[in-house]
């Protein structure tokens, strides 16, 4: 019954000492001390520790909540009042889990006495702090039931909370190792997403890329920054830099991410007044940027708050236009600013004390951050798949377009070819062939000669020439006229065409009243009888010009190579020696060389 009743009245004691602003040291791990602060606002910044012991002050119950009181000008006096109700000697330590605090002065009192005393804060010097911690953590040892108040000044231009909470000691490195693994998770992660992307930028040569990886760098420098990784590891002795690093991340982030979502959303062509809002929205942070090393830190901090959650807002509302129109990446963007957008929107609520401060409230942006680069790589993805599916289908139309235009300049080359082929051919013919007759000329003639002189000394095959010439012509031009002469020249030639065997044969003009025939595989006796039929079809013929009515006759030369020498310019000399004797014998009449 006893056991019970002192129970009952330690839970009064810890009850009545929260309501009064003090806390015993438990035996916890972990214990917040939200309820054990009073805290009073010097808005006059001008209380000193000594001013503050000998006045009395109207302190004020903190309560549940963590101790926020947004963005303010004033100092803040905290006291706390911390109790040791065991036998022991207790260590602790107090952790402040907000890093961009300006000033933190800590005094720890026993009744009129200055124990121990810690001067922090991101516009220290960070090797000036009790422990290594990217928060404010300073030691507290009570002796064995020693009560001990502890005086906090608390000055900074940025948010003004101050999230308190007693450790053991292994429990706090603990803590720690559990919170540096988080955030080198992080930074791994951006630095993945960062590598994996510049190297696309470097590759396709594409700007968006690289303003993607520029607001992915800038956003994970603006909350390593935030969380005080950045002043304990990347500048530790550059108090002026750190004291506006946060204020120039932000606005180098805002600067590279409006602009990648200028260049993903085409914002130019498809919404330009969006785009010149937008761009003025850059402009101004890279105002604020340039103007941050010696501006009203606490005003500059409270627009640029204002700028992202407008322009966050403006990307979220382009998004919903975008799916509107049907732009599937605007899918993955639109859902990426959302995830962000609420991170900043409860992070900004946080920081104005309209919501509670704790792990999720305090990372939220930076939680949202994450999310939002992962979902903006699956965005630039989709839309290298969408590209890559579109060059494809414009590389098979090209590629069906250039067999579409290959077959048909095939086959206009073909129509051609063989328009040039039938011209040719018609050219080389008009080539050989005498325009009065139509016969062969003299130039095919002799080609052929020499053509089918050569096949025929190879097998020692036969073959005859014939040379005929029209007797009396150029009487025939001077009673009849050039048109009788033409007329007369035409008749013999088709006469001498219908004598003949075509192909092998070859009929010719050989020149003026001359003709020659090339009869290959006929001997002497088969060329006396083409010849002789020859001489007496036109002989008994009538050639009519101009009205008027004659007929002529004509003499031929015959000669037969049939072994021997096989020379076709000797036998036309033969065959035209042949035609000789047969003009003189009396003309119209058949000679054969060789024979009297």
């Amino acid at each position: 019954m006893s056991r019970w009743f002192l129970s009952l009245a330690l839970l009064y004691l810890i009850g009545t000492s929260n309501a009064l602003g003090s806390a015993l040291v438990r035996d916890a791990p972990r214990q917040p001390l939200q309820q054990a602060i009073q805290y009073y606002e010097d808005t006059s910044a001008s209380l000193t520790l000594e001013q503050v012991l000998q006045q009395t002050l109207p302190w004020q119950a903190n309560g549940e909540r963590v101790l926020n009181k947004g963005y303010s000008n004033s100092r803040w006096w905290l006291k706390l009042e911390l109790d040791n109700p065991t036998s022991k000697t207790q260590q602790r330590y107090i952790e402040i889990s907000y890093a961009p605090l300006d000033y933190v002065n800590v005094y720890v009192m026993d009744g009129g006495n200055l124990l121990a005393e810690f001067h922090m804060g991101d516009r220290r010097l960070y090797r000036e702090r009790p422990l290594d911690s990217p928060n404010f953590v300073f030691p507290v040892e009570w002796q064995p039931e020693q009560n001990l108040t502890l005086y906090l000044e608390v000055h900074s231009e940025g948010a003004m909370q101050v999230p308190m909470v007693m450790w053991k000691q292994k429990a706090y490195f603990e803590h720690q190792m559990r919170l540096e693994t988080v955030q080198g998770l992080y930074w791994g992660g951006m630095l993945i997403i960062v590598l994996y992307n510049g190297l696309l930028f470097i590759s396709l040569r594409d700007s968006t890329y690289f303003w993607y990886v520029g607001s992915v760098l800038f956003m994970a420098l603006m909350f390593t920054t935030l969380s005080g990784q950045a002043y304990r590891y990347l500048w530790p002795n550059a108090i002026q830099w750190n004291n506006v690093a946060l204020l120039f991340m932000i606005c180098l982030a805002c600067i590279f991410a409006g602009q990648f979502s200028k260049e993903f959303l085409r914002l130019k062509t498809l919404m330009p007044r969006m785009n010149k809002l937008m761009s003025g929205i850059m402009g101004l942070c890279a105002a604020i940027a340039a103007v941050s090393w010696w501006g009203p830190y606490h005003i500059l901090v409270q627009v640029v708050v204002g700028v992202t959650i407008v322009l966050a807002s403006m990307a979220f509302a382009i998004g919903v236009y975008q799916v509107y129109l049907g732009d599937r990446s605007a899918r993955w963007y639109l859902l990426a600013w959302s995830v962000f957008l609420l991170g900043v929107i409860v992070i900004t609520l946080n920081k104005t004390n309209l919501l509670p401060a704790n792990f999720l409230t305090n990372n939220a942006a930076q939680i949202g951050s994450i999310l939002e680069v992962v979902l903006l790589s699956f965005a630039l993805a989709d839309r290298i798949n969408r590209e890559k599916l579109l060059r494809f289908a414009a590389q098979q139309a090209l590629l069906q377009t250039t067999e579409k235009m290959k077959e048909d300049l095939e086959e206009r080359v073909q129509a051609r070819t063989q328009d040039l082929e039938a011209l040719n051919l018609q050219l080389e013919q008009l080539s050989q062939t005498d325009q009065l007759t139509g016969l062969k000329n003299r130039r095919y003639l002799e080609l052929k000669i020499e053509e089918e002189f050569n096949r025929c000394a190879r097998y020692n095959h036969v073959i005859s020439v014939l040379m005929i010439d029209v007797d009396h012509f150029k009487s025939v031009n001077d009673q009849y006229g050039h048109a009788g002469g033409d007329e007369c020249l035409r008749t013999i030639a088709s006469h001498l065409i219908g004598g003949v065997r075509q192909p092998p044969d070859v009929a010719a003009r050989f020149g003026g009243e001359e003709f020659c025939l090339l009869l290959p595989e006929t001997g002497s006796k088969g060329a006396t009888v083409v010849a002789e039929r020859i001489r007496q079809s036109i002989h008994g013929s009538v050639i009519s010009s101009d009205e008027a009515m004659f007929s002529v006759s004509i003499s031929v030369g015959v000669y037969t190579q049939t072994g021997g020498d096989y020379n076709g310019e000797q036998a036309l000399k033969n065959a035209d020696a042949a035609l000789y004797q047969a003009k003189e014998a009396g003309r119209n009449r058949v000679v054969v060389y060789g024979i009297t």
